[in-house]
């Protein structure tokens, strides 16, 4: 009797161990899934730091190619009215359209880095708006100087006329001096436009001779 009892002592413990146990091991699992659940948040906001870290790195390279296109391929509007409107017979113009030419020769030439000749605004920038203002310029600046040569050439005679009279060479420095203010601009138009340049040589060479 003794022994029935204590063995009936010893389940009840048993069986309270035994609830003890699930209770524990509820708790056990409600504080796997609570840790699950961090863990795949820590996941998330690891996966989003990623994204924001390359979003920020991608907007640091645009950033970056953007004020490279900005800067080399941005022509200033005064020199865009030099290359349109500049008064190619005075000193202060001349010297406006030199500067405005080798600033577009500058922009033309630009070495663009891989992918940016197939965006369509910088094909369209370059190729068009530059190609445009480059050929237009060269036009207008042969034609200037295709009347210079000209009117040197047909004041260079008047003077020869004269000077054979009296027996002496005409003084070629006032023709010299005058031309030599367009020489950066002759190198510019040899660069960009050597049909143009070479027609200018030569019509020069016939007005003068």
């Amino acid at each position: 009797m003794a022994s029935e009892k204590q063995v009936n002592i010893l389940m009840k413990l048993l069986d309270e161990a035994l609830k003890v146990v699930d209770l524990i091991e509820l708790k056990l699992n409600s504080y796997e899934e609570m840790l699950q659940s961090v863990k795949e948040q820590m996941d998330q906001i690891s996966e989003s730091n990623h994204l924001i870290h390359l979003s920020n790195t991608n907007n640091v390279k645009l950033l970056s190619e953007i004020e490279f296109l900005v800067s080399h391929m941005d022509l200033a509007k005064g020199h865009i009215k030099a290359l349109q409107e500049g008064d190619l017979s005075s000193s202060r113009g001349i010297e406006a359209c030199t500067n405005a030419a080798d600033a577009l020769l500058q922009c033309v030439n630009v070495a663009l880095r891989p992918g940016h000749d197939v965006l369509l605004a910088v094909q369209q920038q370059q190729q068009q708006r530059f190609s445009d203002l480059q050929e237009n310029f060269a036009r207008r600046l042969a034609s200037h100087l295709n009347n210079v040569f000209v009117r040197q050439g047909h004041d260079q005679s008047s003077t020869l006329a004269q000077r054979s009279i009296e027996l002496t060479l005409p003084n070629h420095h006032a023709f010299h001096r005058d031309l030599l203010r367009y020489a950066k601009l002759m190198e510019w138009l040899e660069s960009t436009d050597y049909r143009k340049y070479e027609g200018l040589t030569k019509n020069c060479m016939d007005c003068l001779s």
